[in-house]
């Protein structure tokens, strides 16, 4: 199922294949994860394979049972939008937070990169530099609330992000519509920053993850 892995940090390049085969549904919910079968299809000791379970676990999405070994919970709408609740959290306490850190000149650059794209031409290459754009702006937000685990545990659950993005784009493709409005919700959160506006910053962060939550929810479980 899974390819060998060759790097110094073999456990981050464990979880991500690990985290596409759960999400995808490849690997169901009641699965058991057997350390040494896992590490014999990667070709790697049991040790980076352990850890990358352990950091899995700390993300809700597996559950570490002593003697049992490791367990693949249900990944269903309820744990998506777990995952964007801690996502919200964090990410609107940061945009709080960074109303009063992030220079004038960063956010003018971001509303410049912002503007661009929609001033741009919908092609292929738009929609993969918006997806880049999205990256560098959680990004940016985390860097400026000054808070290093902040940070740390925002690009821990962005990392959960970008992959379901990866799932749901193997499904529908990128959607212009919805990159335009991701691009709009920026701008609001950056309008927020300009004004050194805590409250509104977080509000408007908050708006911009229960609209992503929505789009990823409807996309990866659609009504039948």
């Amino acid at each position: 199922m899974f390819t060998p892995v060759r790097h110094a940090s073999l456990h981050s390049l464990i979880i991500r294949p690990l985290l596409h085969a759960i999400f995808s549904g490849q690997i169901p919910g009641g699965t058991h994860l057997v350390e040494q079968d896992l590490a014999a299809q990667f070709q790697v000791s049991r040790a980076p394979v352990r850890e990358a379970l352990r950091e899995i676990a700390s993300m809700g999405l597996v559950e570490l049972r002593p003697n049992r070994g490791t367990v693949v919970l249900p990944f269903n709408p309820d744990s998506l939008l777990g995952i964007y609740h801690v996502r919200i959290a964090l990410e609107s306490e940061a945009a709080r937070l960074a109303s009063k850190a992030i220079p004038s000149t960063e956010v003018a650059a971001c509303e410049k990169s912002c503007r661009e794209l929609l001033n741009g031409p919908r092609d292929l290459a738009w929609s993969i530099r918006a997806s880049k754009l999205d990256e560098e702006f959680h990004e940016t937000v985390a860097t400026w609330a000054g808070v290093a685990r902040i940070a740390i545990e925002i690009r821990r659950y962005n990392q959960l992000a970008h992959l379901l993005e990866e799932e749901v784009r193997q499904i529908h493709g990128y959607r212009h519509t919805e990159q335009l409005d991701t691009i709009n919700q920026h701008l609001a959160v950056i309008d927020a920053l300009k004004q050194g506006n805590g409250d509104e910053a977080a509000r408007a962060m908050r708006e911009h993850l229960l609209h992503a939550a929505s789009l990823s929810i409807a996309s990866l479980f659609p009504k039948t």
